[in-house]
């Protein structure tokens, strides 16, 4: 299959919030990426902040200013991708630069792997490799990455960079809107697993910053842990590990209310698990 007939069958879903399209990482490396190619593929812009952005024409644009997450915004772009017609859908944090031969890398990978489903890039921060990653007892590992070919039941991968065929997203069930941000990705993988046991990697690594991996304000890090606790939650009652993630979110709070010194973390973690 061609690179043209792919890109004419793939959506580009960038998710933002508070950023406009033209500060993105994510929007303006896919438009420089794409300059090479005859065909460009449909982009389509979720943007969770609370004011409505500009953006160019020909791009399908939603705003959510109630900000519902990620889940919300990938299982509407997936109905998009379906109204029109499109077989693959690559999904993209605002935050996530993509290297320049990622699509065809891409394309190379769907060819040697037909049956394929799923496919992710190598994902970097600033310590190294941190997708795809081992998960195991509600927690991911770095891993070095030897092989191309990764078993659902170990392995996981992050949001940003998945490229999955529509009507894969389709009967996996989608996102867990239940679970907006974090362990949307977890979650995710849980819901594939029933229809392929893998996923595959693409020959290329891209470069994101994950607010995971810095600090940030404290107002913004007790907003943050909230998803988290409400992520774990979920995804305990889910997959019938509760006591997993209870651990998980203990230790998280833990470790985070030392990082800032403030008992916030620890409010927030009581108010899901002992209270409801």
């Amino acid at each position: 299959m061609e690179s043209a007939k792919l890109l004419e069958n793939l959506l580009v879903v960038i998710v933002l919030f508070r950023q406009k399209p033209e500060q993105s990482a994510a929007y303006t490396s896919v438009r420089t990426a794409l300059n090479i190619f005859p065909s460009f593929p449909g982009i389509f812009i979720y943007d969770n902040s609370p004011e409505s952005a500009g953006v160019d024409s020909g791009i399908a644009y939603v705003h959510d200013p109630a900000n519902n997450g990620v889940s919300r915004a990938y299982n509407f772009a997936a109905a998009f991708a379906g109204q029109n017609n499109k077989k693959w859908i690559l999904l993209l944090d605002q935050d996530t630069k993509v290297e320049s031969r990622l699509f065809e890398k891409w394309r190379d990978a769907v060819l040697m792997h037909p049956d394929s489903v799923a496919f992710v890039p190598v994902m970097k921060d600033h310590k190294g490799v941190v997708s795809p990653f081992y998960f195991s007892s509600g927690r991911g590992r770095r891993i070095n990455i030897p092989k191309k070919r990764f078993t659902l039941d170990k392995y996981r991968f992050i949001n940003s960079g998945l490229f999955i065929q529509s009507n894969a997203f389709i009967r996996a069930g989608g996102y867990d809107e239940e679970i907006p941000l974090d362990f949307s990705d977890i979650s995710f993988g849980e819901r594939l697993l029933k229809i392929t046991d893998h996923f595959v990697v693409v020959d290329t690594s891209l470069k994101h910053e994950f607010s995971a991996t810095s600090r940030l304000p404290l107002d913004q890090a007790l907003g943050r842990f909230h998803h988290f606790c409400r992520g774990a939650s979920s995804l305990g009652k889910t997959t019938g590990r509760p006591f997993v993630f209870f651990i998980r979110t203990f230790f998280h709070a833990a470790h985070l209310s030392l990082k800032y010194r403030n008992r916030g973390f620890f409010k927030i973690f009581f108010q899901f698990y002992l209270y409801g």
